[in-house]
């Protein structure tokens, strides 16, 4: 969820404005007397009875640059940093600035007034879902999709309707949970699992990432269809078969793309930022922010990770067509949060 829009300016200015002044009633407290303490002690009171309640149902964003910690981090860093990222990457990563979309973007063709939209009810309760997932040690992320019918809409759409994912040190097991946890309250306990072969690839458990999905999701009451992808397709191929797919407008030639903005904002910003690169005469999206021996800093949330998940579930829906369209009027339910 993106709490920039949130901020409520002028109540985060009064709060600050009185945290200053109780701040300026307390300056030498210790040096006072006992009648001196006494009156700032009430006064503090006062001003503290309408902070409290005010800080309660406030949101503030802070956004601070690396360069703020220049004394800890040292300028030789900050350089080195900026030769190896580049401008744009830079900006992100260390200047902690938020684009709204790269300039030389893996998906050229998502468009804000047409691919994205902002409700509670986009999901049938009495509809399969469908998932995929990234492997990775530093963050397990897995989009949550559904073909349906969009309220007031005529026909189904591929909708991107919730995200999930889970940090260091937790990993794959425990956003499977986080995932029955959040759908608990999905009638149909149908899910198509998208993967490749990147999944067929064993854990530090012994069993491979596909076996642990399908058996976690099984164990908390789920009916798991494998959709087995094989080997995931060159970039090049990649970049050109769903950058046609987002530019799409009719349904009747493919189900249309649509994301749920207010409860994908990891999928929209690693999207977002996924950089294509030409190397060799070939389109590739640049994957370097995913190392995080050498970017420590760069949440993962935001690397390309979740725009991989968002790549098998379309090269699964859309280009190998292995996921079915059911076709019927769809039923809506409140927010699945």
């Amino acid at each position: 969820m993106d709490y920039k829009k949130k901020v409520n300016a002028d109540a985060v200015e009064v709060a600050l404005d009185l945290q200053l002044e109780i701040n300026r009633l307390k300056d030498g407290y210790e040096k006072m007397t006992d009648n001196q303490q006494r009156e700032v002690d009430l006064k503090v009171a006062e001003i503290e009875s309408v902070l409290t309640p005010l800080r309660k149902t406030m949101i503030n964003v802070t956004e601070a640059s690396s360069a703020d910690n220049l004394q800890v981090l040292g300028q030789e860093y900050l350089d080195s940093q900026r030769q190896d990222l580049g401008e744009e990457e830079y900006d992100i990563a260390i200047g902690n600035h938020d684009p709204k979309r790269s300039r030389k973007g893996f998906y050229p063709e998502i468009k804000d007034d047409v691919h994205f939209y902002e409700m509670d009810t986009d999901i049938d309760p009495d509809l399969p879902l469908i998932i995929a997932a990234d492997y990775q040690a530093s963050i397990s992320p897995i989009c949550v999709t559904q073909f349906a019918k969009l309220p007031g809409q005529s026909f189904e759409t591929l909708n991107f309707v919730r995200q999930v994912y889970e940090e260091q040190p937790k990993g794959l097991e425990d956003a499977c949970n986080s995932f029955i946890m959040k759908m608990s309250g999905h009638r149909d306990k149908t899910v198509y699992y998208v993967h490749d072969s990147t999944a067929i690839g064993k854990n530090p458990f012994g069993k491979t990432y596909a076996q642990l999905v399908i058996e976690t999701l099984t164990a908390g009451g789920w009916c798991v269809i494998p959709i087995y992808t094989f080997k995931p397709p060159s970039h090049g191929v990649k970049f050109e078969r769903i950058k046609k797919l987002h530019k799409n407008t009719d349904p009747v030639e493919a189900p249309l793309i649509r994301f749920n903005r207010k409860y994908n904002d990891c999928l929209i910003t690693s999207m977002d930022r996924s950089l294509a690169i030409t190397t060799g005469g070939e389109t590739k999206k640049d994957k370097h922010l995913e190392y995080t021996n050498r970017y420590p800093d760069y949440p993962q949330r935001y690397a390309t990770h979740f725009s991989d998940v968002h790549d098998q579930i379309v090269w699964g829906t859309h280009v190998l067509k292995s996921v079915p369209i059911t076709t019927r009027g769809s039923r809506f339910v409140g927010a699945i949060r």
